[in-house]
């Protein structure tokens, strides 16, 4: 049995109506940089370290509450995107 692309399973109307639900909005869209990458993952394991209540608490502008380890690296705002 041969792949037939054309088959009503895999055929290209069935893909573009299954992806179109998938696509992201292209005008915020900013790309991801490896460096941005490997800086995620290392925020994420020090949150996971280092607990705090919320997550804008790693940016606060309190001296108790702020994680400039986390806040140096990368924007809470950028953060997000990433998420």
């Amino acid at each position: 049995m041969q792949f037939n692309p054309n088959h009503k399973l895999f055929g290209r109307p069935q893909v573009q109506e299954f992806t179109k639900h998938f696509q992201i909005p292209t005008q915020n869209w900013v790309p991801t940089m490896k460096s941005e990458i490997e800086a995620f993952i290392g925020m994420s394991i020090l949150m996971s370290i280092h607990q705090l209540p919320e997550m804008q608490h790693y940016w606060s502008s309190d001296l108790l509450l702020s994680v400039p380890a986390i806040s140096n690296v990368m924007t809470s705002k950028r953060l997000k995107k990433n998420y």
